[in-house]
């Protein structure tokens, strides 16, 4: 009895520092767990923190862009025109674009088509806004990622000749590919700058072109009416020398017969020299104007002189 007593005591006491133990145990591993799990709300707080600063710091950069904004320069002018009454309708615009065609001349509607055709500052004009339109199509790419491939093939044949040992792969192909993109985003606003100042340089340049063509056309029929009236001069100084001979030789009959003086005979020759001296300054105006519209049509004068002669 007496060892089964020491028996049991010894058991209940081993019972006891058991369950403490594992008291103990189950304390600290709960402890532990708390205090990992503490730990990643905190990494994770942590994480979110930098994310939401890095966004924040990368939408300011964006916001910054380069170099102050431009404001168009607004100058001083009235609200109405002088002469309220002038209105001009939709039509009367259209027709002022074409003003040439309400002379109604067939020649002039044939060399204003053929100098915006052939016309060499218009042309170049037109060169230089596809050269802009080019340069703001470059400045859009820039703000696109860049994405790049290749591929190549080879085949290459080994003679058996140059073989110190037989093989048996003689022919080999060979197949590559590759494939690469980028985008380098804009955080300071450089490239979209680059892009509104390609936008402004294009519309610049479109202007210049309207400006050539409107100068084109403006020399052109100056010039066209220049050489008309000059023509008409022509014709006319032509008719009064014929006049003015036939004044003269009325003059020296009347002279013959005593019914004229010889100073009525000197005027009337006197006259008729000053109307043939006009000749030459006007077929040398006739002239230049001839090979003035042929450089604005971009041809040969004697290609015109039969065209423009009749």
């Amino acid at each position: 009895m007496d060892d089964l007593t020491i028996c049991d005591a010894e058991a209940s006491v081993r019972m006891h520092l058991y369950e403490n133990l594992d008291s103990e145990i189950t304390g600290s591993c709960s402890a532990s767990g708390f205090r990992r799990v503490s730990t990643n709300v905190a990494k994770v707080r942590m994480t979110f923190l930098r994310c939401v600063a890095i966004l924040a710091t990368a939408l300011a950069f964006v916001g910054c862009s380069v170099g102050p904004d431009y404001h168009p320069p607004r100058p001083s002018v009235p609200s109405a025109w002088t002469e309220t009454n002038l209105t001009m309708s939709a039509s009367a615009n259209a027709k002022l674009a074409r003003w040439w065609e309400n002379l109604n001349d067939p020649v002039l509607d044939s060399l204003v088509q053929r100098a915006i055709v052939s016309n060499r500052e218009l042309r170049m004009a037109a060169a230089r806004v596809r050269v802009a339109r080019a340069m703001r199509g470059a400045a859009v790419a820039d703000l696109l990622p860049t994405i790049g491939a290749s591929a190549s093939y080879m085949n290459a044949r080994r003679s058996r000749n140059a073989l110190a040992f037989p093989v048996r792969l003689i022919d080999t192909e060979t197949y590559q590919a590759g494939f690469d993109a980028s985008w380098e985003i804009d955080l300071f606003g450089g490239k979209r700058r680059a892009l509104e100042a390609a936008r402004a340089d294009l519309q610049a340049v479109e202007e210049d072109l309207r400006a050539v063509l409107v100068s084109l056309l403006a020399e052109l029929g100056r010039n066209y009416i220049e050489l008309r009236g000059t023509q008409r001069r022509l014709a006319i100084a032509a008719e009064n020398i014929r006049v003015q001979q036939e004044m003269l030789e009325i003059t020296k009959l009347r002279f013959e017969k005593g019914l004229a003086s010889e100073l009525d005979v000197a005027q009337s020759e006197a006259l008729l020299a000053s109307t043939r001296s006009r000749l030459p300054t006007l077929e040398t105006t006739l002239r230049r104007t001839i090979n003035r519209i042929a450089v604005l049509l971009g041809q040969e004068p004697s290609l015109l002189v039969s065209e423009l002669s009749s």
